[in-house]
């Protein structure tokens, strides 16, 4: 069959609609032959069914925005109601507020101060190439189902900001030169998608997050941004935490801080984008531990880099979009994205308008088996033809009155098409192609306890954490648990459960992952949990309670500490009130070196990665002059080291160049152990097998001897 013109295919489509509208009954005179025209029809229907296959509908969301969620099949806008017009900032806030549903057209430049706040159910969208606002953003605070399109912003605060809201599409637009964000989602704001528009001259470009520490945030801001032009813009392109973030088809270019930022359980699939002259293109912001609350994950797939520096941070782990929504059929290769994005993100005429939006959403998963189809109502609409099937170029027709076709018993893990064609009173108005895939039959799993942002005591020290997995189409066959991605261990029965034993103090991230008797896995929901800190412990190991040493003493300092559920920091050194030393690496220790006579109390003080402290027991020692026991004149010096000691004792003496020395070595009750004679001026004596303790060393001279403590630890 030759292929057919559009023009040829508008008129076959008009006249082939006429009869199929007038319930296929049609008459001929007798000069028509019955068979050739009923031939001929058939040819035609073809050919007009091959053409509306191959144009897929790319102007309706695509990606989180059409996943339903929060009570949203998917996102729609203000489809469903009136279409009004605004030309000042004050109209446009009227209807914007409005409470019904509306299909909002802002013509010309629309200026003012501050933000409209838009309420639920609305599409705004600009007329032509050049509706702009200016000095004035769009807010969205706990609102649903809205969609921007083919505007230009500038000179606002933010230029969007959605804060607590769902299911919101962002498209076609041109956002620039604001004082805060250009587009923020933030607060819990979820199923987003932001296509095909520009974003310039501005440092701080999109955030898809509240900050850090906002476990709210938690399995929210699932966003999809794609054929995205982030032109110059400095940094946040976007920065990302907590939510599962699709990026595909963006054009980062020369954007001087960093490209797309990660932190706090972020999960960001970045895919086939063009990076061009970016430093930092793939960012760690904060926590280089993958196991840490604040570190964020991202898997680079098939990007171009040209020209950048600095950080790739790629750990290969995002999340599987395929369990979510299909985008296969808007997805460009890296090498095009420059020139494709470059020619068609923003506003432009021929974005003025919307077709019908569909319900699935288009590219929607796991829709199942008895869906009903709807979509938005055509202005002009007096009927619709429905084609459906599972074959794009042979797909069956179907007329119905309202808004809404059931298909019937649909098989499970099975892509359909559809189109919705609008038959007016003129003429009938071509849909273009959608597709959804039923339900595949993948498990599921949650954590049932704890539940999130639980906060757990120190004790007990053991955290229990219970999940329930089910799999509609075959069984489980195994629960595995994960601190941040460090498997925690694996429960293959009913009920799963794992005993987290010694459970580390502090904030975790926790989730668990469920494999069916098919292979298929899929990890629950995370869960964020704080658990209380227990306190370090420490103790002081030597020297000895009420132990004494020889003035001027040097006093090695041991202690040992330990944390259950942490680790330990420091260990610092006191006499009394007063700082001696410190010690970070055990064991840890301190020799305090020229101690006088007296009496001391020495403690430690150890500190856990929480900043808690614990002080040891005080240790009470002595330090004494001893005086030698003399005959004549003492002008002799006698110097031992190291004191205390471990094995090796050295003592030096001074004396006359004919005098033999004696060294003897003497427990604390006198007891001789040892005695050496000594000619020179020093001598080594071995203490080793000998108990720890204290000592006493005589050096005895001629009519003369000195008598000194030593310690051996």
């Amino acid at each position: 069959m030759k292929d057919c013109s559009r023009n040829e295919m508008e008129k076959t489509k008009t006249n082939l609609y006429g009869h199929l509208n007038r319930g296929n009954n049609f008459c001929c005179s007798r000069n028509h032959n019955p068979a050739r025209y009923l031939i001929i029809s058939i040819t035609l229907m073809i050919c007009v069914s091959l053409s509306v296959a191959q144009e897929m509908d790319t102007d309706v969301p695509v990606g989180w925005a059409a996943v339903p969620g929060n009570g949203v099949a998917s996102t729609t806008g203000g489809g469903n109601g009136d279409v009004v017009t605004a030309t000042t900032a004050g109209q446009l806030s009227g209807y914007a507020g409005s409470s019904q549903p509306l299909v909002i057209i802002v013509e010309g430049t629309l200026s003012g101060s501050g933000a409209i706040n838009v309420a639920s159910n609305k599409t705004i969208i600009g007329k032509g190439a050049d509706a702009r606002l200016s000095s004035v953003g769009l807010n969205l605070s706990n609102v649903s189902n809205v969609i921007i399109r083919n505007l230009t912003i500038s000179g606002s605060t933010d230029a969007i900001a959605t804060r607590g809201s769902h299911h919101v599409w962002i498209d076609h637009c041109n956002v620039s030169a604001c004082g805060d964000g250009l587009i923020d989602i933030t607060k819990q704001s979820d199923f987003h998608t932001v296509s095909w528009t520009r974003l310039s001259n501005h440092d701080k470009t999109m955030l898809i997050n509240s900050g850090t520490s906002q476990p709210d945030d938690l399995n929210k801001l699932n966003t999809t941004l794609h054929h995205l032009w982030f032109d110059g813009t400095n940094q946040r392109n976007p920065r990302a935490a907590y939510g599962k973030i699709h990026v595909f088809n963006c054009f980062l270019k020369n954007n001087t801080s960093y490209g797309i930022g990660l932190h706090s359980q972020c999960r960001v699939l970045a895919e086939g984008n063009y990076f061009d002259h970016v430093s930092n293109p793939i960012t760690q912001m904060y926590r280089p531990d993958p196991n840490d609350i604040h570190h964020g994950f991202c898997e680079s797939v098939d990007n171009i880099f040209a020209g950048c520096t600095g950080d790739r941070d790629d750990e290969g782990i995002s999340f599987p979009v395929s369990h979510y929504y299909r985008y296969d059929f808007v997805f460009d290769s890296a090498a095009k994205v420059p020139s494709i994005v470059q020619s068609n993100a923003g506003p432009n005429e021929k974005y003025e308008k919307l077709g019908l939006m569909p319900v699935p959403g288009n590219g929607a998963k796991n829709v199942g088996t008895n869906p009903t189809l709807s979509w938005t109502k055509g202005p002009s609409a007096i009927g619709y033809r429905v084609h459906f099937g599972t074959d794009i170029n042979q797909l069956a027709d179907s007329t119905v009155l309202g808004q809404t076709f059931i298909p019937g018993t649909l098989d499970s893990a099975t892509v359909y098409y559809w189109s919705v064609d609008q038959v007016t009173s003129a003429d009938t108005i071509r849909g273009k192609v959608w597709v959804f895939e039923t339900s595949t039959g993948l498990p599921s799993v949650s954590i049932t306890s704890p539940v999130s942002k639980t906060n757990l005591p120190a004790q007990p020290s053991a955290v229990t954490i219970n999940a329930n997995a089910t799999d509609d189409n075959g069984s489980i066959i195994k629960v595995e648990f994960f601190r941040g991605i460090t498997s925690l261990g694996v429960d293959s029965i009913f009920p799963y459960a794992y005993i987290w034993n010694n459970a580390l103090a502090g904030e975790h991230i926790i989730s668990a992952k469920a494999t069916d008797n098919q292979g298929n896995t899929v990890t629950s929901p995370l869960v964020y949990i704080n658990k209380e800190n227990n306190p370090p412990s420490v103790s002081i190991t030597s020297p000895a309670n009420d132990t004494t040493f020889d003035a001027p003493a040097g006093i090695e300092i041991h202690a040992n500490a330990s944390d259950n559920d942490g680790s330990i920091t420091s260990v610092k050194f006191y006499k009394g009130t007063t700082f001696l030393g410190i010690d970070n690496i055990s064991p840890y220790s301190f020799t305090w070196s020229g101690v006088t006579n007296g009496t001391y109390s020495i403690t430690a003080v150890a500190t856990d990665n929480f900043e808690a402290t614990t002080t040891s027991a005080a240790v009470t020692i002595t330090v004494i002059n001893v005086t030698g026991i003399i005959a004549g004149d003492c002008g002799h010096l006698v110097k031992i080291y190291p004191v205390p000691t471990s094995n090796l004792l050295t003592i030096e003496w001074e004396r006359a160049s004919d005098e033999e020395v004696n060294i003897s070595l003497s427990d604390i009750s006198g007891k001789v152990l040892r005695s050496v004679n000594a000619n020179g001026i020093r001598h080594t004596l071995d203490m080793s097998g000998l108990p720890n303790g204290s000592y006493l060393i005589k050096v005895s001279g001629k009519n003369k001897e000195v008598i000194k403590q030593v310690i051996k630890q």
